[in-house]
């Protein structure tokens, strides 16, 4: 298997490890109500609107939206120490975010699994809530 396939597996699978995780630590340690569709849908909903959220801020942070923070943090930190033991990696903010824009570029990331994990999760929480109208008679 080649490296990148790899890195693909892993980021589908970490995604949905961390999608039931934050499914689980929302249905058995927040709400504690298991027999109720409202709460598995609840449960669902939220997990999903996580997982998406995160997969679009992950997109924003690849489009380049933080490089001026992160660029600025690194260049304050820079300058308060007294004595720098090595030169500035980037001469200024243009040579950083071309660098930048190179390193993406090169290093294609996926936020696909975010999407697709996370529409399914808001998928099954509209389900349980459809399920859950349906069995109260409205």
């Amino acid at each position: 298997m080649d490296s990148e396939k790899k890195a693909n597996l892993i980021l589908w699978t970490v995604t949905g490890l961390v999608s039931v995780a934050v499914f689980c630590t929302i249905e058995f340690a927040i709400i504690r109500n298991y027999a109720y569709l409202g709460a598995w849908s609840n449960s669902f909903f939220i997990t999903g609107v996580i997982v998406v959220g995160s997969g679009l801020l992950y997109l924003m942070a690849r489009a380049g939206t933080f490089d001026i923070f992160v660029y600025g943090f690194s260049d304050v930190v820079y300058h308060m120490n007294p004595k720098p033991k090595k030169e500035k990696k980037y001469a200024d903010y243009p040579a950083y975010v071309n660098a930048k824009r190179e390193e993406r570029s090169q290093n294609k990331g996926g936020f696909l699994p975010f999407i697709v994990i996370g529409g399914f999760f808001l998928l099954l929480g509209v389900l349980f809530r459809l399920l859950l109208l349906l069995n109260s008679g409205v």
